[in-house]
């Protein structure tokens, strides 16, 4: 059933998740009309002017009027416009237009190919090529000059992904076994997403909307779901190793949450500290408390067995620690010690066992802190330990040379693991914001565990964590990079990958 309201000519059949893009410049070709008359036609209700419009920005062009214009009926449009994702995850990844070089020969665009995790064709494999010309093709009509009233402007500059369909409009067969194929794609895309988001919430969107994979840890949510969702999925993980999620969901209004205030004003300071008196907080002395009690939890499941191993290592000189033996060094010790020194905000292994004043940090303002700050830098602190665990455990077995170094003192042009991530960053001061499901995702901590079991038989000693000629070389040195921790040298790798871990 034909829209009342179609003021525009196009065609009525479109392909599965045809893109806004295409539909655009198929109406400006059919039409003969200038992009200011469609901006009118389109654009949201309130928006002054077509100067304020942008084809690309979100919430510029009004599905419903657009749907309207083209005699569609009220929802027809939702493939187009990725209904399925939230709009606040939804960015066009301007600017230029992905094209999958065959789909755009048989005339066809989709609208999966905005998502930054779309960067092969999942149909022909072909990988996506960036054209700014496309995008630049509309970027300039609700401008009043002469030259963007009427498209195309300039014929002869139009580009290849175009000029095919200016020239002979190319009418898709939507018979063709490829289109068949995209259609199952596409449903089986858009049940997994539902179901992901069902079990891991709106990380499912940001994992989508976040850049092409810097390695692969960015695809520790899809390790995590590998196993609950059931159904056919478009993206495969590439690691080898299962993956635990921890849930950081909270309520801002129910926790207390305070905004942070960052202004050197000291007024902005005593406001602050006005409003933390106000809020569900608590005070520094529980919340050193509470950071022991999880320091006990993690000594009781996962380094106890390893007692020996830990006294093992406190008792080698910083020179030794600068040594050690990735093969044969007991990861689970080292991983509490790292943690420890972390939890301490310290780079000295004595303070950090307790050998001397030192106070855990404590967040907040003078005596109390808002207690959804501390319950976020709590489970940040968690978070942390199985990161390093994981970091020494699984990244060290591909470097030559790693250093544990106490925090990020300099821009090092270095690999830093961190096996841990998050598809939002847990933030210092929650905010209002804060209060959707997210959370953070890291090697399991039984896999973690069972590996450390096997490695180190729980009785690593120092001939286990440095080589042999350094055992008797109890004569400590004097180090310039105070903030190095610890270091692993394979002398087995003939190629030297430098690797780093902070704290």
């Amino acid at each position: 059933m034909m829209s009342d309201h179609k003021v525009l000519s196009f065609i009525r059949r479109l392909a599965p998740f045809e893109s806004i893009w295409l539909i655009l410049i198929k109406v400006l070709l059919i039409n003969k009309v200038s992009g200011r008359q469609v901006i009118d036609l389109i654009k949201k209700p309130g928006m002054e002017g077509s100067r304020n419009f942008s084809w690309w920005a979100k919430g510029s062009i009004d599905q419903g009027r657009l749907e309207d214009a083209l005699g569609y009926q009220r929802g027809d449009l939702d493939d187009s416009f990725l209904t399925m994702v939230p709009r606040d995850h939804l960015h066009y990844t301007g600017p230029q237009i992905w094209h999958c070089p065959s789909c755009i020969k048989i005339g066809y665009h989709s609208s999966i190919f905005c998502l930054r995790k779309i960067q092969f064709c999942p149909w022909h494999g072909d990988k996506l090529v960036g054209c700014t010309k496309c995008y630049e093709l509309l970027s300039l009509l609700h401008l009043p000059s002469q030259k963007s009233r009427s498209f195309p402007a300039e014929p002869e500059r139009i580009c290849e992904h175009i000029l095919p369909l200016a020239g002979r409009f190319i009418i898709p067969d939507l018979s063709a076994p490829i289109f068949q194929v995209m259609s199952s794609w596409y449903r089986d895309f858009a049940e997994w997403l539902a179901a992901s988001e069902k079990i891991v919430g709106g990380d499912i969107f940001r994992w989508i909307e976040s850049p092409e994979y810097k390695h692969d840890l960015d695809d520790m949510i899809l390790q995590y779901l590998e196993d609950k969702t059931h159904i056919p999925k478009p993206f495969k993980a590439c690691l080898s190793f299962p993956v635990t999620r921890l849930s950081l969901e909270y309520s801002f209004e129910r926790e207390g949450g305070v905004p942070r205030y960052w202004s050197p004003d000291p007024s902005t300071r005593r406001l602050y500290d006005i409003r933390c008196m106000g809020a569900v907080s608590i005070s520094k002395i529980d919340q050193i408390r509470c950071i022991k009690s999880l320091r006990r939890y993690i000594w009781k499941i996962y380094i106890s067995k390893h007692r020996k191993c830990f006294r093992s290592f406190i008792n080698l000189t910083l020179h030794q620690r600068m040594h050690l033996q990735p093969e044969s060094s007991c990861f689970a010790s080292l991983a509490y010690i790292c943690w420890l020194m972390h939890a301490l905000t310290t780079n000295d292994v004595a303070l950090a066992l307790g050998r001397g004043q030192c106070t855990y940090s404590t967040y907040g303002s003078r005596d109390h802190c808002p207690l959804a700050e501390f319950k976020n830098s709590l489970n940040n602190k968690l978070v942390r330990f199985y990161s390093v665990w994981g970091a020494l455990l699984i990244g060290t077995a591909e470097s030559g040379e790693t250093v544990v170094k106490f925090h990020n003192m300099k821009v090092e042009q270095t690999l830093n693991y961190s096996f841990s991530h998050t598809y939002k960053k847990i933030p210092l001061a929650p905010s209002i914001d804060d209060s959707e499901k997210y959370g953070a995702y890291f090697v399991s901590p039984s896999h973690l565990k069972e590996l450390s079991n096997l490695r180190c038989g729980c009785k690593s000693g120092a001939a286990d964590y440095v080589p042999q000629h350094l055992i008797e070389d109890t004569v400590e040195r004097f180090y310039p990079d105070a903030t190095s921790v610890l270091k692993f040298i394979d002398s087995q790798k003939s190629k030297i990958v430098k690797s780093y871990i902070y704290l």
